[in-house]
């Protein structure tokens, strides 16, 4: 069996780390919301679109200069004929509009869209940043934009990612040995690299079939570590407590179920990354529960009485004596930890009351030293600071037959605060006025199928003043109804989407814990402790991360954040809870079996969460701000979840309400008992 799990940890990590660079970029797309409505007519009815790609180009003889404006026309046409290109334009294309060179005339733009789907885009990018970046003649080109921004963030991601796992991966193996003793040390990493390998395997096979976010590794990586190792050394300790471990491994069981089963809750949101975050889940549990649930009870059997040896560890050793305080002191004064618990948990959450910004995913989360945030800086600074865009599709709109209605329309979304310039089919509008006539491009802008205008704001995409001026141009009277795409737009739709079905995924999440608690333990109490338990842990976390970071947070993040925090907290509790109902069968009294089931649990769930915290602390130092905001955001969440809620509120709760924590009514008992297992491992 272990010679197998040594092929199959092989196997499935050499298979595995392919994955990551098939995954798609992390656009923000929310399914059948305008924006995405709109990029699909753009795609399919016309040759303009948000350009995905853009190069500075740095004229050393300015851009007016006569040699300067050829070398730049026959360049935007090379461009342009590429494979892949869907359109290129440029100061020198494009009549020389000033929104398309720097204020002081030293460099230009070239726009690019290209053709096809996020993975179709990103190897046309690549091969034209290999082609011209750099000297091409006189001049110089430097990429930046869309398609560039996620690349470069998707690299910092993986480097960043694997800094994480490599870097505290000294202090991870000095305190596992320190808390748990070296023969539990050893075959907790065992196990550890065996679940990570088995689901970056499984998420492979699963980007074959659906795009995945870059992110999607992250959880399969915390998962199969935080997992296999909590799983290992609970089932350790009950294997040296009574020699059998048959009830450890049904705490694991249904653990795993939870995790795997509750992921699914992700796939009603409308957001591919939700979805990815979705199947991560699942293959992240499955692979740390194989490992628990095969490979390490053939490790016990291998290793026998031996496993006792050297149990040195600061942690377990002098289990009882030293753990059962703890419990004792709760179950004495219940009333104040619960009260400590929830006082701490709803100040920290108290920033969340104010709402949520949300940050777009763009250069600005990159380090300062990095070539394509450098050079979106310059182009910023060159440009007079940063600024966004929006299109605006008006389906079944030709400006041809319509050309009136488009120009009146054109002519209020110039009017309205915040916008610069309005260019459509009918000529450029800005503060209410035509200020250029239609040129050859403009035709672009429209087809039988509808027309397209295109806005400039004076903000950037992920400011709250851009996104509110999303929502007010959608409410405009218009033609027909107006499909707005763009960055803002994105953000809006996305906070929309998870607006709209948190409650859904909420309340199918809990009702399924609250039935997994009950087929469990056996309680309801269990069940509500758990739902009320982790929800107050997200809020604080959500909280803790928004005074942390103003200015906005990720989108992707933050559910990432959310996901692994939540899986990690139901994973402790039913840790918790089975640990307590397995004193509870030894015929202990009710305030007993919660300070010895404390007794039992606390030295994992306090070593682990030590553990995860440092691993989490290398996150934090990462160079990318997402990765910094998971690492600091994860890290608090699990910390005062593992304290404030597994150590203090949950047993402090259980301690007050009593034998009631036991009891069902009648329909309960019922369905309790299609969950019952009897165990005799004692």
């Amino acid at each position: 069996m272990l010679l197998l799990a040594l092929g199959v940890m092989a196997g499935a990590l050499f298979y595995g780390l392919g994955s990551q660079g098939s995954m798609a970029p992390t656009v923000l797309t929310v399914d059948g919301s305008d924006s995405a409505r709109a990029d699909e007519i753009l795609t399919s009815d016309f040759t303009v679109g948000r350009p995905q790609l853009l190069f500075k180009v740095d004229t050393p003889k300015g851009v007016d200069d006569p040699t300067m404006e050829q070398q730049g026309l026959d360049l935007t046409a090379r461009i342009a004929a590429a494979p892949g290109v869907s359109e290129a334009g440029s100061y020198w294309s494009e009549e020389k509009l000033p929104l398309m060179r720097g204020s002081d005339h030293d460099f230009a733009l070239i726009l690019i869209s290209l053709k096809g789907s996020r993975a179709e885009q990103r190897d046309t990018a690549v091969r034209l940043m290999d082609e011209f970046t750099g000297k091409q003649g006189d001049l110089t080109l430097e990429p930046t934009g869309e398609v560039p921004t996620q690349i470069a963030i998707e690299e910092q991601s993986r480097h960043d990612l694997w800094r994480a796992v490599l870097l505290p991966a000294p202090i991870v193996v000095l305190l596992l040995v320190v808390f748990f003793g070296p023969v539990t040390a050893l075959v907790t990493l065992g196990i550890g690299a065996f679940g990570v390998s088995v689901g970056i395997g499984l998420l492979r096979v699963v980007d074959q079939f659906t795009p995945m976010s870059v992110f999607a590794i992250n959880i399969v990586t915390a998962l199969g570590l935080g997992l296999a190792a909590n799983f290992t050394l609970y089932v350790i300790s009950r294997h040296r407590r009574v020699g059998n471990a048959a009830s450890a491994l049904r705490v694991v069981t249904f653990s795993v179920a939870t995790i795997a089963v509750g992921s699914c809750a992700l796939f009603v949101f409308p957001l591919g990354q939700l979805r990815s975050f979705a199947f991560a889940g699942i293959v992240g549990a499955i692979g740390a529960g194989v490992g628990a649930l095969v490979v390490l009870p053939a490790v016990l059997t291998l290793l026998g009485g031996r496993i006792n040896r050297f149990n040195t560890g600061l942690l377990t050793r002098g289990i009882g004596a030293r753990w059962d305080g703890l419990g004792r002191a709760i179950v004495r004064w219940p009333t104040l930890p619960a009260l400590i618990a929830v006082a701490i948990a709803v100040v920290i959450a108290s920033p969340a009351a104010h709402g949520i910004r949300f940050a777009e995913s763009n250069e600005k989360v990159l380090p300062t030293e990095n070539s394509v945030r450098a050079t979106t800086d310059a182009v910023n600074a060159g440009m007079g600071g940063p600024k966004g865009s929006v299109m605006v599709v008006l389906p079944g709109v030709d400006a041809a037959a319509r050309n009136i209605e488009v120009a009146n329309y054109a002519t209020e979304l110039s009017k309205v605060d915040g916008v610069v310039r309005v260019d459509a089919a009918t000529g450029s509008y800005a503060m209410g006025m035509l200020v250029k006539g239609p040129i050859e491009q403009s035709k672009r802008l429209t087809s039988p199928e509808g027309s397209v205008l295109s806005v400039g704001m004076k903000y950037p995409g992920d400011d709250s003043r851009a996104i509110e001026l999303v929502r007010y141009l959608r409410g405009m009277p218009a033609p027909a109804e107006p499909l707005v795409t763009g960055g803002a737009a994105s953000i809006l739709d996305a906070k929309n989407a998870l607006l709209k079905w948190l409650p859904v995924a909420g309340g199918l999440l809990a009702g399924f814990v609250l039935l997994v608690m009950l087929w469990f333990s056996r309680s309801i109490v269990t069940g509500l402790l758990a739902v009320i338990s982790c929800g107050l842990t997200l809020t604080a976390m959500v909280g803790a991360v928004i005074y942390l970071f103003p200015a906005g947070i990720d989108v992707d993040m933050t559910m990432l954040m959310l996901v692994v925090a939540f899986f990690f907290a139901i994973d402790r509790h039913i840790f918790l809870i089975g640990a307590i109902g397995e004193q509870r069968e030894e015929g202990n009294s009710s305030a007993a079996v919660v300070a010895k089931g404390i007794g039992v649990s606390a030295p994992i769930i306090v070593g682990t969460t030590i553990i995860v915290a440092v691993v989490l602390a290398a996150f934090a130092t990462s160079g990318l701000a997402p990765m910094r905001m998971l690492g600091i955001g994860l890290g608090v969440g699990v910390i005062l979840d593992a304290i404030l809620m597994r150590l203090l509120l949950v047993p402090a709760v259980m301690t007050l309400a009593g034998p009631v924590v036991w009891k069902l009514p009648a329909p309960a008992e019922k369905l309790a008992e299609v969950g019952r297992h009897h165990r005799h491992d004692r």
